[in-house]
């Protein structure tokens, strides 16, 4: 974000994310000034015993000390766990990057588990995971904290990856608590697959649309499909709105999309309380293409959403709202083929605040093999392949830890090109 004067461009200051540890912020292990991990109190396990942080400048930031897995190799494991800390502040922010192998509830700690992530434990369950970027290059990354303030938690480092497939290792900076988020961009889609996005004007519509190609470098030569290799989003509206006095990019299907639904799903739930796996509140929503709007309260669930593509198979797309951390997600771990490369399954999270009646709005775009979704008035997007089966055409609210409100939804099967 910024201004033109006609010649030049001037960016905002609050638009542009330098590699400095956030001003005030607290450091959570000293990197720079300890031989070994264990001076600081954390404990490491395979390759993590008697091990220290690897001193020296990287990649252009200011710190001098690093948490280089590679150690000896790339086939070099084990996991680097912090002492219990008392959660202080609304963020957890830290440097990262090195290999994309996310975390996996499913393999977690076991012999299959192959990640490369930084966790954030609470009463030993993994509430928070990033993992590398698939570069050598380091990025911020942050963890809204806010709701988990006063709990007791551990930060974990993993590198349980040999490098046969991508970096087998871990790169993690400064690992700091924070009154403000740090990150590297502002990202136009949080999603793992909108990628080499075009812009343009000049149609009957006056508004900037965008297209982005659908697909990710980690794995987009094996997705199982063909002949083709991913596909084009959905062409997006971008404009700029203000938010708490802050101007951002929203994004929003263009409107002609509307030319090509069928006949809105009928009996959808109104005001309906949402606990566990609720069937019947979006019962009547069933195919494979469809314009999904939702508007919950949140009560006090944990987590609430919608589940997609579900079926005989037991999978689903899991599309959702964590009050938590006040981020949407995608969770694709269980949304049908996704064995083909281990950096596929994984959850991808949006910061994304309630809007100013509390509710929690978001819109998803259901397709064969993708889902995109809009949180808000599109200030937040997410974008993902999903490779569900083909019989598998239905869709579930669920809510986790508690009761939400599902306010309302409409839906619509698209029929057609937009």
């Amino acid at each position: 974000m910024g201004s033109f004067d006609g010649t030049r461009f001037t960016a905002d200051a609050a638009s542009i994310y330098d590699t400095n540890v956030p001003p005030g912020s607290t450091p959570l292990i000293d990197l720079a000034h300890i031989s070994h991990y264990a001076d600081a109190g954390w404990t490491g396990t395979g390759a993590f015993q008697g091990a220290g942080p690897a001193q020296g400048p990287y990649d252009g930031s200011q710190a001098t000390g690093f948490i280089d897995t590679y150690l000896t190799g790339d086939t070099a494991k084990g996991i680097l766990t912090s002492p219990l800390f008392r959660i202080s502040h609304p963020f957890i922010a830290f440097q990262i990057g090195g290999g994309y192998h996310p975390y996996d509830p499913r393999t977690w700690h076991g012999t299959a588990d192959t990640e490369t992530a930084i966790n954030l434990l609470v009463d030993g369950k993994v509430v928070a995971s990033t993992t590398g970027n698939g570069l050598g290059s380091l990025a911020w990354r942050s963890w809204n904290v806010r709701a988990l303030i006063g709990k007791q938690a551990q930060i974990e480092v993993v590198d349980a990856n040999d490098g046969t497939t991508g970096w087998g290792h871990l790169i993690v900076g400064p690992i700091v608590t924070s009154d403000q988020e740090k990150r590297d961009a502002n990202w136009v889609d949080y999603g793992p697959d909108f990628y080499a996005a075009v812009t343009w004007n000049g149609l009957p519509d006056p508004w900037r649309v965008a297209i982005g190609w659908m697909n990710n470098w980690n794995y987009g030569q094996t997705i199982p499909t063909s002949p083709w290799r991913g596909q084009m989003s959905v062409p997006r509206r971008f404009q700029l709105r203000t938010f708490n006095n802050e101007v951002r990019l929203v994004q929003s299907p263009v409107p002609t999309l509307a030319n090509h639904y069928g006949h809105p799903f009928q009996g959808l739930a109104t005001d309906a309380p949402v606990s566990g796996t609720s069937q019947g509140a979006l019962g009547n929503v069933h195919g494979d293409s469809f314009d999904l709007w939702l508007d919950f309260v949140p009560r006090n669930a944990a987590q609430f959403g919608v589940m997609l593509r579900t079926g005989t198979s037991g999978d689903a797309t899991r599309i959702g709202y964590d009050t938590r951390t006040a981020s949407l997600f995608i969770d694709r771990e269980q949304s049908g083929q996704v064995d083909f490369n281990p950096g596929f399954p994984g959850i991808y999270t949006a910061p994304l605040l309630p809007d100013r009646d509390g509710h929690v709005r978001f819109r998803i775009l259901v397709d064969r093999s993708s889902v995109e979704a809009f949180g808000g008035t599109g200030q937040t997007a997410l974008s993902a392949l999903i490779f569900p089966s083909a019989t598998d055409l239905g869709a579930a609210a669920f809510s986790v830890g508690g009761t939400a409100v599902l306010h309302s939804a409409w839906a619509a099967p698209v029929i057609g090109k937009p």
